[in-house]
């Protein structure tokens, strides 16, 4: 039988950090990448991290769009 210092858990944020892994490799590699949008929920509060944001129009539109696509798959 295992001690609980002998079981390896898992990191929580595991996944969050191999997504800003991802995230982070593609905007080095892409010198054109020049805005970066994000929510990171911390225990029960989202944080908004944000560069200079120069159309907001457009990010409030793909805002709209996501929104629109995360209630559908609720619901589907």
């Amino acid at each position: 039988m295992n001690t609980l210092k002998e079981i390896k858990r898992e990191p929580r944020n595991k996944d969050a950090i191999e997504l800003l892994e991802a995230v982070l490799e593609q905007v080095r590699n892409e010198e054109n990448a020049t805005e970066v949008f994000m929510l990171v929920k911390i225990d029960d509060d989202y944080h908004r991290f944000a560069t200079r944001l120069e159309d907001m129009s457009r990010l409030l539109g793909v805002l709209e769009i996501s929104k629109y696509d995360t209630l559908r798959r609720m619901t589907d």
